[in-house]
């Protein structure tokens, strides 16, 4: 029911858009003679003129507000722009005037596009971009939108989502229902757009992985041993894998540790990794890439039939927080039960170069 009213909220959308766009090229050309009493504000998804004199300061809602707040707070600065709306403009501003930074919007569209596409995140991407504007400077030259300014703005506005929290399928709900199929004079086609925005979100994702994690130790990955499942798995549990489901084969994961767990002996019992990348599905427990996990090492003596006296003298030197490392793990081992769900256990180790993923 909702998809249907969904689809008939935007066919409405995009006729009245159009008809915007009709009435704006007609208000450019009628203030003409006038265009030094005239702003040129930075639109969503077209251009607008409007005349500071006849400009109408309805204060913006406060949950809009603190919208707002919240996206200006993620670039590091002050929130020094007063939101205002404008009922029927079907978009959303960026402009100055008299020496203040305004984001105007329709709080019909707005109330709208988060009930129908079930997201909030809609709107935040909306009023991301228009601050996007103002901090790149778009709005200080009186010229409005163009196509280059645009995707400015739609960088900043994925690079400061995936900071808040969104998803990348987040970050572009608004662009896929509100963007244009083709290129206008001010505005790129949504499909341009939609890149854009995927590059600022990827960026803040790759600007995370480098500040998250400490730089590489100094010594070299040659110098340590690869361990497998006999030097991280007990004969005990092997044995248990009667199905062959558990120990048969890896699924490579590839990351950064960041944190060590040692015993009361100062052995390594476990260690917490930055997932970059992996080679295919954990089909026995699956944790994501570009977050941090805990994988624990099973430490029965360190007696394993294949932990010969060099890999146990190695492997707490390997395990330093900036290695670099391809891994394996799964999630609890055999006949274990609920219990240990969720608790991972490493049956692959292996040191990569420090540089492993430089670009």
């Amino acid at each position: 029911m909702r998809t249907s009213i969904l689809a008939t909220f935007f066919l409405i959308f995009i006729s009245c858009k159009n008809q915007l766009e009709i009435d704006v090229e007609k208000e450019i050309i009628t203030r003409a003679s006038t265009l030094s009493t005239d702003i040129t504000v930075c639109g969503y998804d077209s251009q607008k003129k409007i005349e500071v004199e006849n400009l109408q300061f309805n204060q913006g809602d406060a949950r809009h507000l603190q919208i707002i707040n919240q996206i200006v707070s993620y670039s590091g600065l002050s929130n020094n722009y007063t939101l205002i709306k404008e009922p029927g403009t079907m978009n959303a501003y960026a402009f100055i005037s008299k020496g203040k930074r305004y984001v105007s919007y329709d709080p019909i569209l707005f109330n709208n596009l988060e009930y129908y596409s079930d997201s909030y995140w809609s709107i935040i991407s909306i009023f991301a971009h228009e601050i996007g504007h103002h901090l790149s400077g778009h709005s200080e030259d009186n010229i409005g939108s163009n196509p280059v300014s645009e995707l400015e703005a739609d960088y900043f506005c994925g690079f400061v989502l995936y900071k808040m929290g969104a998803t990348l399928e987040q970050s572009l709900i608004a662009i896929n229902l509100l963007g244009g199929e083709n290129d206008s004079n001010t505005h790129p086609s949504k499909y341009k757009r939609i890149e854009k925005i995927k590059e600022g979100w990827l960026s803040a994702n790759q600007q995370k992985f480098k500040s998250a994690v400490p730089p590489s130790p100094e010594d070299s990955h040659e110098d340590f041993m690869i361990y497998g499942i006999t030097e991280l798995v007990s004969k005990e549990y092997r044995d248990l894998d009667t199905t062959g489901t558990w120990y048969e084969k890896y699924n490579f994961r590839y990351g950064i540790i960041t944190n060590i767990e040692y015993d009361s002996n100062r052995l390594p019992i476990g260690f917490d990794v930055f997932v970059i990348s992996k080679d295919k599905q954990d089909e026995a427990g699956s944790f994501p890439s570009n977050e941090v996990v805990s994988i624990s090492l099973e430490t029965n003596g360190w007696s394993f039939d294949g932990m010969t006296k060099t890999h146990s003298f190695l492997l707490p030197k390997l395990l330093k927080p900036g290695r670099r490392i391809k891994f394996s793990a799964v999630e609890g081992y055999p006949m274990a039960g609920w219990a240990y769900m969720g608790i991972f256990y490493a049956t692959y180790l292996e040191a990569l170069p420090a540089t492993y993923f430089d670009k």
